[in-house]
Protein backbone atom coordinates (compact mmCIF):
# COMPACT_ATOMS: atom_id res chain seq x y z
CA UNK A 1 0.00 0.00 0.00
CA UNK A 2 1.13 3.19 -0.90
CA UNK A 3 2.15 5.17 2.62
CA UNK A 4 1.36 2.05 4.30
CA UNK A 5 3.64 1.77 7.72
CA UNK A 6 4.50 -2.23 7.51
CA UNK A 7 4.18 -1.62 3.15
CA UNK A 8 6.83 1.24 3.41
CA UNK A 9 9.20 -0.95 5.93
CA UNK A 10 9.05 -4.03 4.02
CA UNK A 11 9.72 -2.65 1.03
CA UNK A 12 13.15 -1.22 2.19
CA UNK A 13 13.88 -3.87 4.12
CA UNK A 14 17.29 -5.56 3.06
CA UNK A 15 18.83 -8.62 2.46
CA UNK A 16 19.74 -10.31 5.94
CA UNK A 17 17.19 -7.56 7.89
CA UNK A 18 15.41 -9.18 10.47
CA UNK A 19 11.64 -8.91 11.56
CA UNK A 20 9.74 -9.38 15.02
CA UNK A 21 6.79 -10.51 14.88
CA UNK A 22 4.15 -12.07 17.13
CA UNK A 23 1.65 -14.85 16.68
CA UNK A 24 -1.93 -14.44 17.33
CA UNK A 25 -3.39 -12.89 20.40
CA UNK A 26 -6.70 -11.84 19.86
CA UNK A 27 -10.20 -13.48 21.15
CA UNK A 28 -11.22 -13.67 16.63
CA UNK A 29 -12.35 -17.49 16.78
CA UNK A 30 -15.39 -19.09 16.93
CA UNK A 31 -17.11 -19.85 19.89
CA UNK A 32 -16.67 -23.85 21.34
CA UNK A 33 -19.54 -25.79 19.88
CA UNK A 34 -22.10 -25.52 23.38
CA UNK A 35 -22.08 -22.00 22.89
CA UNK A 36 -22.66 -21.52 19.01
CA UNK A 37 -25.00 -18.50 18.68
CA UNK A 38 -28.32 -18.95 16.26
CA UNK A 39 -26.27 -16.27 13.88
CA UNK A 40 -22.34 -15.14 13.26
CA UNK A 41 -22.13 -11.94 11.89
CA UNK A 42 -18.67 -11.39 10.22
CA UNK A 43 -18.08 -7.65 9.49
CA UNK A 44 -14.82 -6.63 8.16
CA UNK A 45 -12.46 -3.88 6.10
CA UNK A 46 -9.81 -4.19 3.87
CA UNK A 47 -7.08 -6.64 5.18
CA UNK A 48 -9.42 -7.59 8.76
CA UNK A 49 -11.38 -10.35 6.12
CA UNK A 50 -9.00 -12.75 6.00
CA UNK A 51 -9.57 -14.26 9.62
CA UNK A 52 -13.38 -14.84 8.58
CA UNK A 53 -11.30 -16.63 5.41
CA UNK A 54 -9.65 -18.58 7.44
CA UNK A 55 -12.42 -19.82 9.53
CA UNK A 56 -14.51 -20.96 6.04
CA UNK A 57 -13.35 -24.90 6.39
CA UNK A 58 -14.86 -24.75 10.12
CA UNK A 59 -17.80 -22.21 9.10
CA UNK A 60 -18.56 -25.54 5.81
CA UNK A 61 -18.54 -27.93 9.14
CA UNK A 62 -20.39 -26.25 11.43
CA UNK A 63 -23.36 -25.02 8.96
CA UNK A 64 -22.96 -29.16 7.77
CA UNK A 65 -24.00 -30.00 11.72
CA UNK A 66 -25.61 -27.45 12.84
CA UNK A 67 -28.75 -24.82 12.00
CA UNK A 68 -26.09 -21.71 12.55
CA UNK A 69 -26.11 -19.15 10.16
CA UNK A 70 -22.96 -17.06 9.13
CA UNK A 71 -23.35 -12.93 7.54
CA UNK A 72 -20.28 -11.91 6.25
CA UNK A 73 -20.19 -8.38 5.78
CA UNK A 74 -17.33 -7.09 4.05
CA UNK A 75 -16.35 -3.14 3.27
CA UNK A 76 -13.72 -1.69 0.97
CA UNK A 77 -13.29 1.45 -1.12
CA UNK A 78 -13.12 -0.05 -4.35
CA UNK A 79 -13.33 -3.20 -6.38
CA UNK A 80 -9.41 -3.87 -6.58
CA UNK A 81 -9.35 -3.80 -2.73
CA UNK A 82 -12.23 -6.73 -2.57
CA UNK A 83 -9.88 -9.77 -1.02
CA UNK A 84 -11.33 -13.34 -2.38
CA UNK A 85 -14.38 -11.68 -3.62
CA UNK A 86 -14.96 -15.26 -5.91
CA UNK A 87 -13.88 -17.69 -3.20
CA UNK A 88 -17.01 -15.59 -0.48
CA UNK A 89 -19.39 -15.70 -3.69
CA UNK A 90 -19.35 -19.29 -4.68
CA UNK A 91 -19.56 -19.98 -0.68
CA UNK A 92 -22.69 -17.82 -0.41
CA UNK A 93 -23.76 -19.43 -3.78
CA UNK A 94 -23.36 -23.59 -2.51
CA UNK A 95 -24.14 -22.97 1.29
CA UNK A 96 -27.60 -21.65 2.10
CA UNK A 97 -26.60 -20.72 5.77
CA UNK A 98 -23.74 -18.41 4.79
CA UNK A 99 -24.73 -15.22 3.21
CA UNK A 100 -21.73 -12.52 1.88
CA UNK A 101 -22.96 -8.81 0.95
CA UNK A 102 -19.77 -5.99 0.11
CA UNK A 103 -19.75 -2.21 1.02
CA UNK A 104 -17.78 -0.39 -1.44
CA UNK A 105 -17.39 3.31 0.03
CA UNK A 106 -15.65 4.84 -2.97
CA UNK A 107 -16.23 3.01 -6.20
CA UNK A 108 -18.44 0.53 -7.19
CA UNK A 109 -17.95 -2.47 -10.04
CA UNK A 110 -18.36 -1.34 -13.04
CA UNK A 111 -21.94 -2.39 -14.59
CA UNK A 112 -23.51 -2.19 -10.94
CA UNK A 113 -27.07 -1.13 -11.18
CA UNK A 114 -27.05 1.20 -7.90
CA UNK A 115 -31.43 0.80 -8.26
CA UNK A 116 -30.63 -2.68 -6.75
CA UNK A 117 -31.92 -2.78 -2.91
CA UNK A 118 -29.80 -4.91 -0.46
CA UNK A 119 -32.41 -7.96 -0.42
CA UNK A 120 -31.56 -9.04 -4.38
CA UNK A 121 -28.05 -8.20 -4.31
CA UNK A 122 -25.14 -8.59 -2.66
CA UNK A 123 -23.03 -5.11 -3.76
CA UNK A 124 -23.80 -2.35 -2.10
CA UNK A 125 -22.64 1.55 -1.95
CA UNK A 126 -21.84 2.88 1.61
CA UNK A 127 -19.82 2.37 4.60
CA UNK A 128 -20.17 -1.68 5.97
CA UNK A 129 -22.21 -0.55 9.11
CA UNK A 130 -25.01 1.10 7.27
CA UNK A 131 -25.90 -2.76 6.64
CA UNK A 132 -26.84 -3.43 10.48
CA UNK A 133 -29.90 -1.32 9.27
CA UNK A 134 -30.25 -3.71 6.22
CA UNK A 135 -30.62 -6.49 8.65
CA UNK A 136 -32.55 -7.77 11.62
CA UNK A 137 -29.89 -7.45 14.59
CA UNK A 138 -30.41 -9.57 17.42
CA UNK A 139 -28.76 -9.40 20.88
CA UNK A 140 -30.16 -12.16 21.73
CA UNK A 141 -29.13 -14.96 19.19
CA UNK A 142 -26.34 -13.44 17.28
CA UNK A 143 -22.90 -12.70 17.53
CA UNK A 144 -20.92 -10.01 15.95
CA UNK A 145 -17.39 -10.56 14.92
CA UNK A 146 -15.47 -6.95 13.95
CA UNK A 147 -12.08 -6.84 12.08
CA UNK A 148 -10.31 -4.24 10.65
CA UNK A 149 -10.17 -0.47 10.62
CA UNK A 150 -10.17 0.85 13.86
CA UNK A 151 -12.84 3.81 12.57
CA UNK A 152 -15.50 1.70 11.29
CA UNK A 153 -14.88 -0.44 14.47
CA UNK A 154 -15.36 2.91 16.58
CA UNK A 155 -17.85 3.60 14.85
CA UNK A 156 -19.53 -0.32 14.68
CA UNK A 157 -19.06 -0.71 18.46
CA UNK A 158 -21.65 1.97 19.53
CA UNK A 159 -24.39 1.61 16.81
CA UNK A 160 -24.12 -2.60 17.93
CA UNK A 161 -24.65 -0.98 21.90
CA UNK A 162 -27.42 0.99 20.97
CA UNK A 163 -29.38 -2.13 19.70
CA UNK A 164 -28.65 -4.09 22.70
CA UNK A 165 -25.84 -5.82 22.06
CA UNK A 166 -22.64 -6.30 25.27
CA UNK A 167 -19.42 -6.77 25.22
CA UNK A 168 -19.90 -10.42 25.79
CA UNK A 169 -21.49 -10.63 22.00
CA UNK A 170 -19.54 -8.75 20.24
CA UNK A 171 -16.04 -9.68 19.44
CA UNK A 172 -13.80 -6.63 17.90
CA UNK A 173 -10.12 -7.08 16.61
CA UNK A 174 -8.48 -3.46 15.21
CA UNK A 175 -5.44 -2.67 13.40
CA UNK A 176 -3.44 -0.09 15.18
CA UNK A 177 -5.83 2.29 16.28
CA UNK A 178 -5.14 5.76 17.03
CA UNK A 179 -7.55 5.89 20.22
Amino acid sequence: MPDGIASEEIFHMKIGDKVSVSGPAGRLILLEESLHPKRYVLVATGTGVTPYRSMLNQIDTITKTHDIKFLLLFGVRTPQECLYYDEFLNIKRNNKNFDFHVFYSRELPVNTDPTLTYENTHIHHGYVQTGFEKIKLDPNTDMIYLCGNPNMIDDAYPMLLTKGFTARNVRREKYISSK
